[in-house]
């Protein structure tokens, strides 16, 4: 670690400049809006920059200019979160506007089959092969007479292999033109059509009515069976984690193993505790969420556990309570039990663990509090630590990981209730970048990487609601969530750990 941090530094800076650079070569292209989103996107980097950058030529500046560094980071932050979402309702106040003078298009119907086999045409790859449209030309027609000038009017009808995308102008608020479309939608066609208002590659609103067959998804009777198999598998990874920590191995002495129980149960006590979190939220929301795939890992246990929404979530806002609210509880109960782990540690006991001091340069949090509660003892080569510290520190790391913005990470979800789909795409490929870069120091980067990659990249699906953005407290809340993840995840750089006296 210590001989590998030093030379990673200035690669992973070379890596933050040139998506600086590319993000705003992005965001000029969207105008004042884009130009202001990329403002706070710098807001949130920038001291974690500077820090990292002074560190490689010897500069420190101490907590309390990192502090200070945060605070006015912060409140520049919130500033200019403020003046985006501003100038993202004037934008669309104007495009509405613009909406109202535009001349009435032809819409197109399925009722022609030759037309509608066009328009698939057009909205689809060519080399796919013809398809029947999902929707009946009945009930596609029925679905047409429900748009209007005063809420959202109607320009063309685009059938689809899921349902039918109706391109037109938002004409009144996107809430309660939701709620006068869906409620005109059960008066034609019943319960059996759900409605979406969502924004387009053009970022301009799009009306989307999908089958409640393709809008709600279920979990299959083998994929119940790979929950119950991976659990198992993390409980084992978890005791394997629990016999190292008390100086065994399950391979050679499997008959200690009831000493790497309280682990096992204390971690999985924090991933009950965040599933249990989610589900209370999602229910508030009416929306189903599938059994957790808790991903088990060789390295700290489990890396915790993967939900997937079965049903459609009614806007930004219920998108970013649901995905906040487990990790919520986790990482407040993991914290809790670190504190009271460390306020435990320090002295010789039967039941404490030995581990180096080295180690907890790991995690700027984890490090932090260790030194600040324990003192000049973290000047040791090793010290006995209470076992809670070790539950917690492993409930904190699996929060933090599940903070990552990437993909249908609880961190992408939240970026995507804020920002929207396009910035969630590119916060997952800075992401996997950034792990990718890590896994040259550490193969558990490279493991969630392709965790990541290959089971969880693409955005969530977009709530029923996509156009209204959430207010500036979740604003807040987003980005005191990736600053918490973060604190776990980074280390903390040999340089500031010599000069606070820890190892």
């Amino acid at each position: 670690m210590d001989t590998a941090a030093p030379n990673l530094t200035p690669l992973l800076l070379l890596v933050a400049i040139g998506l600086l650079v590319w993000s705003w070569r992005r965001a000029r292209a969207r105008g004042r809006v884009g130009i202001l989103n990329w403002l706070q996107g710098l807001a949130f980097v920038l001291p974690w920059g500077m820090v990292f950058g002074l560190s490689t030529v010897g500069i420190d500046i101490g907590f309390a200019g990192f502090v200070l560094m945060m605070v006015v980071a912060t409140a520049f932050y919130i500033i200019v979160g403020r003046q985006a979402r501003q100038a993202a309702g004037r934008e669309r106040q104007r495009q509405a506007t613009r909406a109202a003078f535009e001349p009435e298009s032809v819409v197109v119907s399925d009722a022609n089959p030759s037309e509608s086999a066009e328009v698939q045409e057009r909205a689809e790859p060519s080399s796919a092969p013809a398809q029947p449209p999902t929707i009946p030309a009945a009930d596609l027609a029925a679905i047409e007479s429900i748009f209007s000038i005063d809420t959202y009017f109607l320009t063309e009808t685009v059938p689809t292999r899921e349902g039918a995308i109706f391109k037109g102008n938002l004409r009144t608020d996107a809430a309660a033109a939701l709620e006068a479309l869906s409620e005109k939608l059960r008066q034609v066609v019943g319960d059996r059509y759900q409605l979406f208002l969502i924004e387009d590659l053009e970022q301009k609103p799009a009306a989307i009515v999908l089958p409640e067959r393709n809008a709600n998804l279920s979990t299959s009777t083998n994929e119940k069976a790979l929950v119950v198999a991976m659990l198992v598998a993390s409980c084992l990874t978890l005791l394997e984690l629990g016999a190292n920590l008390n100086g065994f191995s399950l391979i050679s002495d499997a008959t200690r193993w009831p000493e790497a129980l309280p682990l096992v149960a204390g971690v999985l006590a924090l991933l009950a505790g965040r599933e249990g979190g989610l589900r209370w939220m999602a229910a508030r929301y009416d929306v189903r969420v599938s059994p957790p795939f808790v991903i088990p890992s060789l390295g700290i246990g489990t890396l915790g556990g993967l939900s997937r929404y079965e049903t459609p979530l009614p806007d930004r806002k219920a998108l970013f309570d649901v995905a906040l609210a487990g990790p919520l509880v986790s990482a407040g109960l993991s914290l809790v039990l670190v504190l009271l782990g460390l306020l435990q540690s320090g002295q010789p006991a039967v039941a404490n663990i030995g581990l180096p001091t080295s180690l907890f340069q790991y995690s700027v949090l984890v490090g932090g509090l260790a030194r600040s509660i324990l003192g000049a003892q973290m000047q040791q080569e090793a010290i006995a630590i209470d076992p809670l510290v070790a539950v917690g520190w492993v409930g904190l790391f699996i929060s933090a990981l599940g903070l990552l913005p990437a993909g249908q990470l609880d961190g992408g979800r939240i970026v995507q209730a804020v920002y929207g789909r396009a910035m969630a795409r590119r916060t997952t490929f800075a992401t996997l970048g950034i792990l990718g870069i890590a896994s040259l120091a550490n193969i558990l980067a490279l493991y969630w990487a392709l965790v990541i990659f290959t089971i969880v990249r693409a955005p969530e699906r977009p709530p029923r609601n996509e156009i209204t953005e959430v207010d500036t407290p979740r604003d807040i809340y987003a980005l005191l969530a990736l600053l918490f993840a973060a604190l776990v995840l980074l280390p903390i750089p040999e340089a500031i750990a010599v000069h606070i006296g820890m190892g």
